[in-house]
C-alpha cells in the first residue's frame, strides 16, 4: 500500500502506513529494519522526481543497494532510472555484497569507482567486440564471462594476460548478451553487448 501512495505522490500517507506496520503486523527485526530503510529513502527523495535527483542524493541512495528487502529493490529501481545497471539475479552466481554492487548502464563507460576501466567497443556491434583495459591489472587473475539472455555462459576468457581481448560470437542472432569482469574472483564490472544486423 505504501508503494501505491508513493506512486500517487503522497509521501506523507506512505510514511503513515509504514509507521503503523510494526503495530499492525508481527514483524521480525529484519522487516522492521526494511521499513525504516524504506522510510529513509522516502525522506531522501523529498518529493523530487526520481529522474532529477542530485548527485549527492544518488550517492546516498547507493548505500541502500545492499540492505536487502523492499528498500534494496526500490533503491536499485531509483538508481536504474538514473543510469546505473543491475544485472538480473540469475546471471550472478555469487551472494552477499558482490551481488549488490552497482554498475553504470552504458557499457562503454567504466563502472563507478573502477580502477580497471574496461572499455567494450564497438557496442552496439554486428560482428565482434573488443574488451580493452585502460589500466590493465597485473597483480590479480582476470576473467571475462559472457552470458546469453537465459544466463548461460556463451564465452569465457580466463587468466587474461594482455590489455585487450576480441570476441567474435559463433552465433550473431543473439540480440543482447551480458558480460562481467572478475578481478581476483570478485565481480568488478558488468554490462551488456547489443547486436544488430
Amino acid at each position: 500500500m505504501a508503494k501505491n501512495k508513493i506512486a500517487s505522490g503522497d509521501a506523507i500517507a506512505a510514511k503513515s502506513i509504514l509507521n503503523n506496520m510494526p503495530f499492525k503486523y508481527d514483524l521480525n527485526i529484519e522487516q522492521i529494519a526494511d521499513v525504516q530503510n524504506f522510510k529513509s529513502i522516502i525522506d531522501l527523495l523529498a518529493d523530487d522526481p526520481i529522474y532529477a535527483l542530485s548527485p549527492s542524493t544518488i550517492s546516498t541512495i547507493r548505500a541502500y543497494t545492499n540492505v536487502g528487502g523492499y528498500a534494496e529493490g526500490w533503491a536499485k529501481n531509483i538508481l536504474s532510472a538514473n543510469g546505473e545497471y543491475f544485472p538480473p539475479e540469475y546471471i550472478l552466481e555469487v551472494s552477499g555484497e558482490e551481488r549488490n554492487k552497482a554498475y553504470v548502464k552504458d557499457s562503454a563507460t567504466p563502472a563507478l569507482g573502477s580502477k580497471y576501466q574496461l572499455s567494450v567497443q564497438p557496442n552496439p556491434t554486428n560482428q565482434f567486440v573488443n574488451f580493452v583495459f585502460l589500466n590493465f591489472p597485473l597483480q590479480e587473475p582476470v576473467t571475462i564471462q559472457i552470458f546469453d539472455m537465459m544466463g548461460r555462459i556463451v564465452a569465457q576468457f580466463m587468466n587474461i594476460d594482455k590489455p585487450s581481448i576480441q570476441w567474435c560470437p559463433d552465433r550473431k542472432e543473439e540480440q543482447v548478451c551480458f558480460y562481467r569482469l572478475l578481478i581476483g574472483g570478485v565481480i568488478t564490472e558488468n554490462g551488456k553487448i547489443i547486436f544488430h544486423n
